[in-house]
């Protein structure tokens, strides 16, 4: 009986070698630094067009018209404000769609 060992040496030893190579290059990969990455957001066209949007409503909705607020205020206090309830269903019926 033979045994043919001499083939299966050198192929254990190329393993063996490669695997060396590719630690020292880990090592090497390892010591120099890494440099930060830099988070970056990119809105769609459609997401910028909401942005705005939203921004100019903001600005809309902090005016205040007072001299609208002072006549239903003095109404209102007064006792002569009267809303329909019908009235007030249509509006909430509009709003919603």
């Amino acid at each position: 009986m033979s045994i043919q060992v001499q083939g299966r040496v050198q192929s254990l030893y190329n393993v063996y070698a490669a695997n060396e190579a590719f630690s020292a290059v880990q090592a090497q990969d390892r010591s120099q630094p890494e440099t930060p990455r830099k988070d970056a957001v990119v809105l769609s066209e459609e997401g910028r067009t909401f942005g705005e949007i939203l921004n100019r409503l903001k600005a809309d909705n902090d005016k205040v018209r007072e001299d609208k607020v002072g006549l239903y205020a003095g109404r209102i206090a007064a006792g002569d404000y009267y809303v329909a309830g019908r009235d007030i269903a249509a509006k909430m019926l509009d709003q919603r769609i």
